[in-house]
């Protein structure tokens, strides 16, 4: 929740509250507190150190427009079967069969 509060405080010109939001966060975990620049690309650092580790990172690189290294393209999509969507983490575990 504080990540979707430091986001709206960015969209809202507040960066330094932001921050607050993002340092807590952190705080939690141990990590030292940073001060950046750039809130924004701390925002994105946070979410995707957060995020992919519950398995819910896939929606954000899809909103963010950063594409992994292992993705096929398009044309791969099309045809070869079972390529066309990224498969979860969490379908990963419960099934061994997919690889």
């Amino acid at each position: 929740m504080r990540l979707i509060i430091a986001e709206s405080d960015i969209a809202r010109s507040t960066a330094g509250a932001a921050v607050v939001h993002m340092n807590t966060i952190r705080a939690l975990d141990g990590l030292t507190a940073i001060t950046t620049e750039d809130p924004a690309t701390m925002l994105q650092h946070e979410r995707r150190a957060n995020l992919h580790m519950q398995g819910r990172r896939l929606g954000d690189m899809y909103r963010f427009g950063i594409q992994d290294a292992t993705w096929q393209t398009t044309s791969d999509a099309v045809t070869v079967p079972g390529s066309f969507l990224p498969i979860t983490i969490s379908e990963k575990m419960s099934n061994p069969l997919i690889n």
